[in-house]
C-alpha cells in the first residue's frame, strides 16, 4: 500500500502512538487500541523503530497524495509530498507486541465481508452491558447479530469448525485489508490477514445466545 492508505488504516486505530519500523526499503506501521492491533506495510527509506503521535500522523496523512514518501533518519521520521514534514520520534522500548494466533483458517471474500457489514453488523448491540451482543457471531451456517430487539442473519457456505465472535468494530476495517481476508482463530484471539494489512484482536470466548430459537 502507499503511505497515505497505510496511515489511513493504522493511525485512527492507535490510542496514543503509531509504531513505525523501517528497514530494507519497507516500513511497518502498527496501531494498538484496547488490545486490538492494526498493521500495514508501505515503501520507506532508512531504518529504525520509532513511536510517533497517532493524532499528528493522522492529520498529516489526510493531506498526503498517493506519491508521498517516508524515511527514518536517526530519531526522525521524514515525510515528503511536495511539502516536507519532519517528525521527532521516540525510540520504541514499550510498544506491545500482537499475540501470535495459530488455528483453523477461513478465507473471506471481499464480497462476503461487504455483505456482512451492510446486512448483519447493524443489528449488533451498542450497549457494552452485554459485550457478547456487540459481536457478530460466525457459526457453521451463518453470520448473525442481535441486540435483543433486532435479529440479522446471513447464511454462508464456509466450513466453520468452531463458532467465532467477531467484534463489530473490526468488521468495518476488513474491506481495507484487500480482496480476500484470511481469518485465523485460537479461541481467544482473532487474526485477519489481507494483502494490504493485518488485524489481531481479542474475541469474547462465550457462547453466543441461541438466535434460532
Amino acid at each position: 500500500m502507499n503511505l497515505k492508505a497505510t496511515i489511513k488504516l493504522v493511525a485512527p486505530q492507535a490510542t496514543k502512538s503509531v509504531r513505525i519500523k523501517a528497514g530494507n526499503g519497507v516500513a511497518l506501521l502498527v496501531g494498538e487500541r484496547s488490545q486490538t492491533f492494526v498493521s500495514a506495510n508501505c515503501p520507506a527509506g532508512g531504518d529504525g523503530d520509532l513511536l510517533i503521535s497517532s493524532l499528528l500522523l493522522k492529520r498529516i496523512g489526510a493531506t498526503l497524495g498517493p506519491g508521498a514518501e517516508l524515511a527514518i533518519v536517526g530519531n526522525v521520521v521524514k515525510i515528503k509530498d511536495g511539502v516536507a514534514y519532519t517528525l521527532e520520534g521516540s525510540p520504541n522500548t514499550e510498544f506491545p507486541e500482537a499475540p501470535e494466533v495459530e488455528g483453523p483458517t477461513l478465507a473471506l471474500s471481499q464480497q462476503l465481508v461487504q455483505a456482512v457489514v451492510k446486512l448483519v453488523a447493524y443489528s449488533a448491540a451498542k450497549d457494552e452491558g452485554r459485550p457478547i451482543l456487540t459481536c457478530v457471531c460466525l457459526d457453521k451456517s451463518a453470520f448473525a447479530t442481535s441486540d435483543g430487539f433486532r435479529l440479522s442473519v446471513l447464511c454462508h457456505t464456509l466450513t466453520v469448525e468452531t463458532p467465532v465472535n467477531i467484534p463489530k468494530g473490526i468488521l468495518g476495517l476488513l474491506p481495507q485489508l484487500g480482496s480476500e481476508v484470511l481469518l485465523t482463530t485460537d479461541g481467544k484471539n482473532l487474526h485477519f490477514a489481507g494483502e494490504d494489512g493485518d488485524i489481531t484482536s481479542k474475541t469474547i470466548p462465550v457462547k453466543y445466545p441461541d438466535y434460532a430459537s
